[in-house]
């Protein structure tokens, strides 16, 4: 059972957003927080799974509440829903580390598949926001000319382009025959080799240098 903390200072929509996870998955179990101070209590307080956040909460405060909770606790997944468009803040918020970013408007169903890819350690990249991040010229990807991802060994290519499609480590041990702890290895040593540090900078690579679908 996956826990979920809904942070929106609307009640209506936390209630509205919960209804429509519970639907797809009765097993899903949620919290609820609708400022700055009451997210951190939760968060100091309970283990959780997903952090499913606004960035429009009192006093603009968005920002400041996403990266407090990347300083204290950068292991929760953060996944952005949001009334503002991709094209406003998608990219500089997956930059900043964030799981994905979705539009309030967006299906249960996408939403589903957003949240719990999220919580099994992807990247949630839609169609429009891989787009958006292709074509903003300062995204991670354009540090220099080299094409860094030509110094990975062939096993580490293969672990990159799998976690690059989204596919979670636990995956692909799976696939590969090997536990998760060497997986992550060989991920830790590939992202030293692309000079960064997340699977949201290894996807944002990925798209920026046509790698993914190859």
């Amino acid at each position: 059972m996956y826990k979920i903390l809904v942070v929106d200072d609307h009640d209506i929509v936390r209630k509205r957003t919960i209804n429509a996870l519970e639907n797809m998955d009765k097993s899903l179990s949620f919290g609820e927080a609708n400022s700055f101070s009451q997210t951190i209590l939760m968060i100091n307080q309970e283990v959780w799974d997903l952090i499913l956040m606004d960035i429009a909460i009192p006093e603009n405060r968005g920002k400041e509440l996403f990266d407090t909770i990347k300083k204290i606790h950068p292991d929760i997944p953060l996944l952005i829903l949001s009334r503002y468009p991709e094209e406003q803040y998608a990219v500089s918020f997956i930059k900043s580390g964030a799981v994905g970013y979705l539009n309030k408007t967006t299906t249960p169903e996408l939403l589903y598949k957003a949240v719990i890819e999220s919580i099994e350690g992807s990247t949630f990249i839609s169609g429009k926001v891989s787009m958006l991040i292709k074509d903003d010229q300062e995204i991670i990807g354009k540090k220099s000319d080299d094409d860094l991802h030509e110094d990975l060994s062939t096993f580490e290519y293969y672990i990159f382009e799998k976690i690059a499609l989204g596919i979670p480590i636990k995956k692909i041990g799976e696939m590969t025959g090997l536990g998760v702890n060497t997986i992550s290895i060989y991920r830790d040593n590939l992202l030293r080799t692309l000079r960064i540090t997340t699977n949201a900078e290894l996807t944002i690579y990925a798209i920026k240098h046509n790698l993914v679908g190859r």
